[in-house]
């Protein structure tokens, strides 16, 4: 997708239409000149969605390795005992031995190799989906982009068309000259609106509102339908998405189906007595060191599984997925040849307003008359090739064609 984003930074450079040294500038704002490739660099590196995504792109993968690993529960005990709360004589307080218990899971068969693939299948989802989410910010702000730019072009473009006017004068000329001052004011906001648009893009507010520096010079392109809808069932960032969703969800019906499995709850003991000396009248009882070990195996009884409200819940997610990408897949063909249409309308705009915009360019302005034909024929031009990079952005959107320009 990167290809897309550079070529047309390098594509806008190229001179659009004849407007001689017209300097755009703005008496009651500053303005700060910004390329393509910069401010689409910009935006995803401050854009609220994108860096919130990263964060939970890591937060998925550090749960990976902890989530493959054996689930054992180990743990510890140590019991001291017995005490008498009453004795028939002192010695009997003494000892108290000590058990110590250590004990574990050992888990049911294929748990762990399916919470590995779930969490797996997981991390996947949250990159593919990082880089749609990322892609989806870069087309945006082209848009916005290209919006602004595009009435900086028509203030250009009228202040030639009035500059020409004044230097014509005339009496007959003054209601037109004060239209087109009023034409400069008006895009003079416009631009303002989709300044501060691409300034909200950047993050936090400032003074100095984004210039976009770039001309409007896209090469005419053709495409073959069949190559596109085959690229975007391939290649579409959210075909891309939909497709990680429904390895999630085969990996959750899985993990879902192993986790009927049981568990088993072992322990081994150990209780030490320590050697002791009982007193009975004129006798005294003498007991060495007394050592006992043994074992404990818990079989859980499960109740719980006389329900399958868990299964049937993983398997309508499964089947939820595949439903929507499978629509998804069957929506690209309509899409590709919607945007297709598009795109081709604004092709055959374009060759037609720059017929016109080369008819007018040579034409001296003797008159009123001829600034406003070479105003309309400049108006309709930037228009025609604003409209159609529009249409090839979306195009290269809906079909997944990340050198989409370059074809």
């Amino acid at each position: 997708m990167k290809k897309i984003f550079a070529l047309l930074g390098t594509v806008l450079v190229v001179p659009a239409f004849a407007q001689g040294a017209v300097t755009f500038k703005l008496d009651d704002v500053s303005l700060r000149p910004i390329k393509f490739s910069e401010f689409v660099a910009q935006v995803k590196e401050s854009n609220a969605w994108v860096r919130s995504k990263k964060l939970s792109t890591e937060s998925t993968a550090s749960w990976q390795q902890s989530m493959s690993a054996y689930n054992i529960n180990p743990s510890f005990t140590y019991s001291r005992g017995t005490f008498y709360a009453a004795a028939p004589q002192e010695s009997y307080r003494t000892p108290q031995s000590g058990t110590y218990t250590l004990s574990g899971n050992i888990e049911g068969r294929g748990k762990q190799d399916a919470r590995k693939e779930f969490s797996s299948a997981e991390v996947v989802r949250q990159t593919v989906d990082m880089g749609a989410l990322v892609y989806g910010v870069e087309v945006d702000s082209a848009f916005l982009f290209l919006d602004a730019l595009r009435v900086k072009h028509l203030w250009m473009v009228k202040h030639k068309a009035l500059t020409e006017l004044e230097r014509i004068g005339g009496e007959d000329n003054k209601q037109a000259i004060e239209d087109y001052k009023q034409f400069k004011t008006d895009q003079a906001n416009d631009f303002k609106y989709f300044a501060l648009g691409m300034a909200s893009y950047l993050g936090k507010p400032s003074m100095v509102l984004p210039d976009p520096t770039a001309e409007l010079n896209l090469p005419i392109r053709d495409f073959d339908v069949r190559s596109l809808v085959d690229n975007a069932k391939r290649a579409r960032p959210d075909i891309l998405s939909l497709e990680a969703a429904f390895s999630v969800a085969k990996a959750a019906d899985n993990l879902a189906q192993k986790n009927r499995h049981l568990d088993f709850s072992v322990s081994v003991y150990v209780t030490d007595t320590p050697a002791y000396t009982i007193s009975s009248g004129d006798s005294n009882y003498q007991y060495n060191r007394g050592l006992s070990y043994g074992f404990s195996v818990t079989l859980p009884i499960p109740v719980s599984q006389l329900y399958d409200a868990d299964l049937v819940a993983a398997k309508n997610a499964r089947l939820q997925a595949e439903i929507m990408l499978d629509d998804a897949k069957n929506r690209v063909y309509f899409e590709v040849n919607q945007a297709l249409i598009q795109f081709n309308s604004a092709k055959a705009k374009l060759q037609t307003a720059l017929d016109n915009q080369k008819n007018q360019a040579d034409k001296k302005m003797a008159n009123l008359d001829d600034v406003n034909n070479w105003h309309a024929a400049e108006v309709e031009a930037i228009d025609a090739k604003v409209n159609y990079a529009k249409a090839m952005l979306f195009l290269g959107r809906v079909s997944g064609l990340k050198n989409v320009l370059a074809l």
